[in-house]
């Protein structure tokens, strides 16, 4: 899927896509899940409070799973177990959509006690999302690929 357009494309296939300067063109395996925080130019610029998770479900049935590692981006505690994984299950059928959000390993506190959730354009069927303790998802209205769309 064209992450700026919603395009579907078959794959095993080889397309032109255009690039101009001002967006890069991304394409994502159906089924998804892309965590984006907030854009910065270095760390502790901004708060890092935020996370948003584009969602690209398959156009008809499948399930995939992505995953985010997360730590405090930087001292080396990750190499003392200081991080925590967070595992991101989509699951489509003919009639919904389901998120169910996990841990896997869980050694460093999140900045972030929500996340938002973003749906491709087009994309109604209802979606439930399956959350950890501590961790709630809130819908944002669809709408990637705006003009002018920076993310967050």
């Amino acid at each position: 899927m064209d992450t700026h357009s919603g395009t579907c494309y078959a794959g095993g296939q080889t397309i032109q896509l255009p690039a101009p300067l001002e967006r890069i063109p991304v394409l994502a395996v159906a089924g998804s899940v892309i965590p984006q925080g907030r854009a910065m130019r270095f760390i502790g610029e901004k708060p890092d409070d935020l996370r948003v998770l584009y969602l690209y479900p398959h156009q008809d049935e499948g399930q995939r799973t992505s995953y985010l590692v997360e730590d405090d981006g930087l001292s080396l505690g990750y190499q003392r177990g200081e991080y925590t994984e967070l595992y991101f299950t989509l699951t489509s059928t003919h009639s919904n959509l389901h998120l169910e959000i996990r841990y896997g390993h869980h050694g460093y506190r999140l900045p972030y006690e929500n996340v938002e959730i973003v749906l491709p354009p087009g994309e109604f069927r209802p979606l439930q999302i399956t959350c950890p303790d501590g961790l709630t998802a809130t819908m944002q209205k669809s709408g990637f690929g705006r003009e002018g769309d920076s993310g967050v």
